[in-house]
C-alpha cells in the first residue's frame, strides 16, 4: 500500500501539480459557502422559484418591490405604475392577435369591448370592461417575439365576476399559444381558479392545460411566468408575491406543447363565458402592476423544476449572461465537487436507490480515428453509493460516445491503456465505450477531483480519464484509472471544444453535473450541502470556466431536490431545493 501511494504522489506532482493546502482551502470555502447558505435560507424562510430571484428592490417605486429579472436583453419592460398612459408604442387596445386569441378562448361568439383602464402608482394599470356574458377586453403588445423567451407579469384581481385576469402569448391568428387566466369567484363552480390555457390549432378553442391554484383570492398580487423555449414547449407558473418585502411563494407550475415557434404576441386580457351556476354577470377589474420580458440564451435544455428534472452542477456552454457565444479549446478540465453533506433518496429505477453519480462531462474534436477527424463525449463519472447516514462507496467509471455523426458508432478504439479497468469494452449495441474500474470507501465530509486530459500518443489521439478522493483532507484515492486511444492513419491535434454545436446535434459545453446512476436513471436527492468548481488548461495552468449554468443538457441522467447558487469566486453551491435553471456567473 505504501507503494501504491508513493505513486500516487508522483502522479500529483508531476500530472496535477497537486497542493494540500489548496485542498484544505477549497474545504474552508466549502464550509464557509455551506454556512452562508443555510443562513441566507434562515433569513429568507420564503423561497423563490424559477427564473426569476426572489426579488431585488428597483428603486423605480418605492412602494413595491419588483422581482430581478433573469439574466438577459430585455425584450420587453413597463413598470405600468410608472405610466400616466398607456404606452402607445409599446401596447395596442384590441389587437389583432388580442382579439383572435380571445374570441378562441370560448366555443360561444363573444363581442369585443374597450377596456376601461386607468393608472396608480401604487397599482400600476387598473384593467375593467367586461361585465356581461361573452365579453372579451385586450391589451397587445405591438411588436411579436420568437422564442425562446422568460415573460413575468404581477397582476392582482380586486372586484371579480369572471376571468378577471388572462396573461397569454399568442400567434396573430390566435391559433397558437399558452396563458394563465384567472377566474377568482369562488361561486363559479368548474370555472373558479388560476388554470393554463393553450391553443391547439386542430381545436375550435383553447384547451385546458391544468389547474394551476384551485382557491385563489381577490386582492392578492400574484406573480405569473411564461417561458417559451425553443423546443416548441413552454412552462408556466404561479407565485403569491409579497410587494413589501419581494418575497414570493410558488404555488404551482405546470408545461404545455406548443405546436409551432410562433412569432407570439403578449396579451393582457379579461373575458367572461356564462357563468355557472347563472348568478349573473358582473364587473371585473384587476389591477397590473408590470410586464417583463427578457431573451433566454439558447442552452438546449428544458426548464427545470420539481416536474422537469435536470441534471445540476456547474455547465459552460459557451453562452454568456447577455446571450453572447464563444468558443475556446483546451487540452484539459478539472472539476471539484466538495460534500459536506449528502443524502441519496430513491431511483426512477428501483435497483438504483441511494445511488447517484457525479459526471465530467466534456466533448472532444480533431480526434483521429483511422483516416478522419471525428468528436467524441467522454464522461470521467464517480459512481456514488450510499451505505449509510455518513459513509459512502466511489467506484471509478468512464464513457466515450461517438458524436462524429447522428448515429455514429464507436469503432477503432482500445481502452484499459492503465490496466486498472475491471471491465471495459464497447457494448453489443456498438454505441458507447465504457469502463469500470475501482472502488473506495469514504465518510462525510469527502472531496472529488475529475482530471480528463486529451493529447497524441504516439500518433494516435489518446483521452485519459483521472481522479482523486479524499475524505476529510485525507487522500484516498488517486489514480489516471483509464487511457482510451484511437486508431489512427493521419496526424491529428486533439482538443476538447466548448461553444456551438456538433454534429450528433448536442451542445459543446463543458458539464460537471450531478446525476442519476447509470442508464438514464433519474434519483431524489433528500439533503445535500456541496460546492462545485469546474477549471480548464489556459496558459500553462487551470483557470475557472467563464460563464456557469446551473443545469446540464446533455447526460440522460438527471436528479430532483438539487438547487444551485452562484458566486463571485466562481464556485457553485449546491443546496436541497427545487432544481432551478440560473446563470451561475
Amino acid at each position: 500500500m505504501g507503494n501504491v501511494f508513493s505513486r500516487m504522489g508522483i502522479w500529483l506532482a508531476q500530472e496535477l501539480h497537486f497542493n494540500l493546502r489548496e485542498v484544505m482551502k477549497m474545504h474552508l470555502r466549502q464550509l464557509v459557502f455551506s454556512f452562508l447558505i443555510l443562513l441566507l435560507l434562515s433569513i429568507a424562510a420564503i423561497p423563490s422559484f424559477g427564473l426569476f430571484g426572489s426579488a431585488a428592490t428597483s428603486g423605480e417605486n418605492p412602494s413595491m418591490m419588483i422581482p430581478a429579472a433573469n439574466a438577459g436583453p430585455v425584450l420587453l419592460r413597463d413598470v405600468f405604475a410608472k405610466d400616466s398612459t398607456l404606452n402607445s408604442s409599446l401596447w395596442q387596445i384590441n389587437g389583432q392577435a388580442g382579439n383572435a386569441s380571445g374570441l378562441n378562448l370560448d366555443h360561444h361568439n363573444s363581442t369585443v369591448v374597450t377596456p376601461t383602464i386607468s393608472f396608480s402608482r401604487s397599482t400600476g394599470l387598473g384593467f375593467t370592461g367586461v361585465n356581461s356574458m361573452y365579453e372579451i377586453a385586450t391589451i397587445q403588445s405591438k411588436m411579436s417575439f420568437g422564442p425562446p423567451f422568460s415573460l413575468a407579469a404581477l397582476v392582482q384581481g380586486t372586484i371579480t365576476h369572471g376571468n378577471t385576469f388572462v396573461f397569454m402569448v399568442s400567434r396573430l391568428d390566435g391559433r397558437q399559444g399558452v396563458g394563465i387566466q384567472g377566474n377568482l369567484n369562488s361561486t363559479n363552480e368548474g370555472y373558479y381558479g388560476i388554470k393554463c390555457r393553450a391553443a391547439n390549432p386542430s381545436h375550435a378553442t383553447w384547451d385546458y392545460c391544468g389547474t394551476l391554484v384551485s382557491s385563489p383570492s381577490v386582492n392578492v398580487w400574484y406573480l405569473l411566468r411564461i417561458n417559451v423555449l425553443k423546443n416548441l414547449w413552454a412552462t408556466l407558473s404561479v407565485s403569491r408575491y409579497f410587494p413589501t418585502n419581494g418575497s414570493s411563494i410558488l404555488l404551482a407550475s405546470t408545461s404545455s406543447n406548443l405546436y409551432g415557434a410562433g412569432p407570439f404576441y403578449v396579451i393582457l386580457a379579461q373575458w367572461e363565458g356564462r357563468p355557472f351556476p347563472v348568478t349573473g354577470p358582473g364587473p371585473n377589474v384587476a389591477n397590473w402592476y408590470y410586464v417583463n420580458m427578457v431573451l433566454l440564451p439558447s442552452v438546449g435544455f428544458a426548464f427545470c423544476d420539481a416536474t422537469h428534472p435536470c441534471s445540476m452542477g456547474v455547465v459552460d456552454y459557451g453562452i454568456s449572461g447577455n446571450g453572447l457565444t464563444y468558443t475556446y479549446n483546451t487540452t484539459a478540465f478539472s472539476s471539484w465537487v466538495n460534500f459536506t453533506s449528502l443524502s441519496i433518496g430513491n431511483s426512477s429505477k428501483a435497483s438504483l436507490n441511494g445511488v447517484m453519480t457525479v459526471q465530467q462531462n466534456l466533448v472532444a474534436y480533431g480526434v483521429a480515428q483511422g483516416g478522419n477527424l471525428g468528436e467524441y463525449w467522454t464522461q470521467d463519472i464517480a459512481l456514488i453509493k450510499q451505505k449509510s447516514a455518513t459513509s459512502f462507496s466511489i467506484t471509478l467509471v468512464d464513457n466515450v460516445w461517438n458524436f462524429s455523426a447522428a448515429n455514429a458508432m464507436m469503432s477503432n478504439i482500445k481502452g484499459n491503456g492503465t490496466g486498472l479497468c475491471k471491465r471495459f469494452g464497447t457494448p453489443s449495441d456498438g454505441k458507447h465505450y465504457y469502463c469500470s474500474s475501482l472502488t473506495f470507501s469514504v465518510s462525510l465530509p469527502f472531496q472529488l477531483n475529475l482530471v480528463t486530459k486529451i493529447s497524441s500518443l504516439n500518433g494516435s489521439s489518446a483521452v485519459t480519464f483521472g481522479m482523486r478522493i479524499f475524505a476529510s483532507n485525507r487522500l484516498v484515492a488517486s489514480k489516471y484509472f483509464d487511457r482510451v486511444t484511437f486508431a489512427s492513419r493521419r496526424a491529428n491535434k486533439p482538443e476538447f471544444m466548448v461553444g456551438g454545436m456538433n454534429p450528433r446535434g448536442y451542445f459543446n459545453d463543458a458539464e460537471t453535473v450531478l446525476c442519476g446512476g447509470p442508464g438514464g436513471a433519474r434519483v431524489n436527492i433528500t439533503g445535500i450541502a456541496a460546492v462545485i468548481s469546474e477549471k480548464y488548461v489556459y496558459g500553462g495552468t487551470f483557470v475557472n470556466v467563464r460563464h456557469a449554468w446551473s443545469a446540464g443538457a446533455n447526460t440522460a441522467e438527471k436528479v430532483t431536490g438539487v438547487s444551485m447558487a452562484g458566486s463571485a469566486s466562481k464556485v457553485g453551491t449546491a443546496a436541497s431545493g427545487v432544481d432551478n435553471l440560473v446563470r451561475l456567473w
